[in-house]
């Protein structure tokens, strides 16, 4: 029997609010394979800046916190288009000012960090994603994780 999606991944509201200074909150990935993390932009106003940071952890709160540079492609979806445009990036980073892509449209871009990409040698074992804008107006921003645990539901599996 086919699962739901919604059984098959954990998904967490990991942010939600103004688009000037969001800190997401953080994923555990000790039992994850990959944690993909949604951020669904509203419109701008004569917005002059927009970026996501990728944020890795050595503590669910607290603790130490640094920046998480990935080589990994995102993609994104911008006002009226109808399919999501892959991006690769050349360079590993841990920050991407998608304000030129965006301008003032609403728009969905999409991150993959694989939990290969996490320090987990020095115990950072947890992930986050943070947006940042200016401007004179602020724009609403949603942030989803949808985590791919290794560990599915039992009533999933064939005996």
């Amino acid at each position: 029997m086919e699962a739901y999606l919604m059984e098959k991944m954990n998904m967490k509201t990991v942010g939600l609010g103004d688009g000037h200074a969001l800190t997401g909150a953080r994923i555990s990935m000790k039992d994850a394979k990959r944690v993909t993390f949604a951020v669904l932009v509203g419109a701008g106003n004569t917005e002059t800046a927009f970026a996501v940071g990728l944020r890795q952890h050595n503590a669910a709160s607290a603790g130490t916190s640094t920046a998480l540079s990935v080589a990994n492609k995102y993609f994104t979806k911008i006002a009226a288009a109808t399919l999501f445009t892959a991006v690769e990036p050349t360079v590993a980073a841990d920050s991407y000012n998608l304000h030129a892509d965006f301008a003032d449209n609403v728009g969905v871009v999409v991150f993959e960090v694989l939990a290969a990409d996490l320090d987990h040698v020095n115990g950072y074992d947890w992930v986050s994603v943070d947006v940042s804008g200016a401007g004179t107006t602020t724009r609403t921003v949603a942030i989803t994780g949808i985590i791919d645990d290794n560990f599915k539901p039992s009533y999933g599996n064939d005996i």
